[in-house]
Formats: C-alpha cells, sequence, structure tokens
C-alpha cells in the first residue's frame, strides 16, 4: 500500500537486528538517539509512517553503507545526520 506525501515524514529508526540495508531491521523511537559514532549502525532518520521507515532510496543506502564503511556518521560535512553509528 502506497501512502500519500501528507503522511509521510521524517523520523529516528534505530536499528534492531538483520540486515542494516533492509526497512524490517529498523523499528520507530520517538526520541533523539544520543549515539554518533562507533562501529555499528544506531539510528536512521528517514521517511516513514507508523513503526518502520519505508522503502530506502539508493542515497540512504550509500549513506548506511558507507557509514559502516567508514565508522563516521553520514552524510559527512555540515549536512545533519542521517545515519549514526555506536559501539
Amino acid at each position: 500500500m502506497i501512502m500519500g506525501d501528507k503522511h509521510k515524514h521524517k523520523q529516528w529508526y534505530v536499528y534492531i537486528y538483520g540486515n542494516p540495508l533492509s526497512p524490517e531491521s529498523y523499528q520507530l523511537v520517538n526520541v533523539t538517539p544520543r549515539c554518533v559514532t562507533g562501529k555499528n549502525i544506531c539510528a536512521i532518520y528517514a521517511d516513514g509512517y507508523e513503526d518502520q521507515p519505508f522503502e530506502f532510496s539508493h542515497k540512504l543506502i550509500m549513506h548506511i553503507a558507507n557509514a559502516i564503511a567508514t565508522g563516521v556518521p553520514q552524510p559527512t560535512g555540515t549536512d545533519p545526520k542521517i545515519v549514526v553509528l555506536k559501539n
């Protein structure tokens, strides 16, 4: 089922288990994660509705992969972080 744009908004989703490139591996949280850097995915800031994020864009997949490869929150630079890490 496809939701209209009026139902889309960015929220934090914490990584729970499984493939970090799969939306089913994340759960909605109602707090901003305190994690930033580390070796493992902590959370993503993504479009979603209810408990899980929508299908990942190619851009978000690249940010998750880059975070795993470098141990650095993504995106780098001054842009707001959408992928944060933890130890």
